[in-house]
């Protein structure tokens, strides 16, 4: 309820912009200003999960969204808090298996809480390299949307420190057979 009041407080906030500043009425910075409510919308709806501390113990959140250990599949919302990170470390999966994440960053304005993954080592052959490059996945950026495919069980991996605001990310997990 608290947030439909939020939305439709917004609505009215932007009609009331618009007739007071703009004649005549000008849809550009409607459609910026309820860009901006549903930003805001989504923070609050994100803020207001139920969550619980990650493992990692270093101040990110999690909220289970899906979880089946019959499919060997997860999805959880993750939300790290200004000054939240997580250390380098790889993740376990079950022997024979391959643990692979989907993380999506959603496009809520944060500064940091940058992801990184180990790059190619040194001294390795031409077939190992080729083989381990293939747990790196993806990284790509798509209408705001940062998409990052990665094998967690194979990859060192990370998260910068979130300097500002919070970070929010929709986090897709499965196993995969050897």
């Amino acid at each position: 309820m608290k947030i439909l009041f939020n939305v439709i407080y917004g609505l009215l906030l932007v009609l009331c912009f618009q007739l007071l500043f703009f004649e005549p009425f000008h849809w550009g910075w409607a459609l910026l200003t309820i860009y901006n409510i549903i930003w805001l919308t989504t923070d609050l709806i994100l803020s207001n999960l139920k969550y619980v501390k990650g493992r990692q113990n270093t101040g990110y959140e999690v909220c289970t969204i899906y979880k089946s250990e019959e499919k060997k599949r997860d999805c959880y919302v993750l939300k790290f808090p200004r000054g939240s990170y997580i250390p380098e470390h790889k993740d376990e999966a079950p022997e024979g298996y391959v643990h692979w994440r989907l993380n999506i960053v959603l496009p809520i304005w944060h500064v940091g809480g940058k992801f990184g993954q180990e790059t190619v080592r040194l001294n390795t052959t031409f077939e190992e390299a080729k083989q381990w490059s293939k747990y790196q996945g993806f990284n790509k950026k798509i209408l705001g949307f940062r998409f990052i495919k990665f094998a967690p069980s194979e990859i060192t991996h990370w998260v910068e420190e979130v300097e500002w605001h919070t970070r929010f990310v929709l986090s897709f997990g499965w196993l995969e057979k050897r």
